[in-house]
């Protein structure tokens, strides 16, 4: 499963590579982070290790992806919940952009995923993603197998 959806990632980063779609992405990042407690400290080295296990994200600029990554961290430091609101906004600009919306949760997944199984607390913010691009949870899981 893992295997076919980098594949279609690395397609569908081709596609969609460009500034408001790197933010989106690095807010699920972000806000996967701190679904796994791993967020702030370990999120500048987990951004590292994605781009280097996850090949759709070499379409994007690992540069600005560390730019973007450092205000959401140091954003969610100085006003955690309003930070987590501004994140939010990127994503729902993904909503109703089918192929953006999709190509974040596949994202996603892989991140949560990324340690093993889901915890509850991912689960919580994969779903909570879904509803952000306005998407139903429960497709998602029928076609991911979880």
């Amino acid at each position: 499963m893992q295997q076919l959806l980098l594949e279609k990632l690395v397609v569908e980063a081709r596609h969609w590579r460009n500034k408001e779609l790197l933010k989106a992405v690095l807010a699920v990042f972000a806000l996967a982070g701190l679904a796994n407690g791993e967020f702030p400290v370990a999120a500048r080295q987990g951004l590292f290790q994605a781009f280097a296990r996850i090949p759709a994200l070499r379409e994007l600029d690992l540069h600005k992806a560390l730019a973007v990554l450092r205000d959401y961290t140091e954003a969610l430091g100085a006003d955690p919940a309003g930070a987590k609101a501004i994140m939010e906004g990127k994503l729902r600009r993904m909503a109703g952009k089918h192929k953006r919306a999709r190509t974040i949760l596949r994202l996603a997944y892989l991140i949560l995923t990324a340690n093993g199984e889901l915890s509850d607390p991912e689960r919580t913010e994969f779903r909570h993603l879904c509803t952000l691009l306005e998407i139903e949870p429960e497709q998602v899981w029928e076609r991911l197998g979880g």
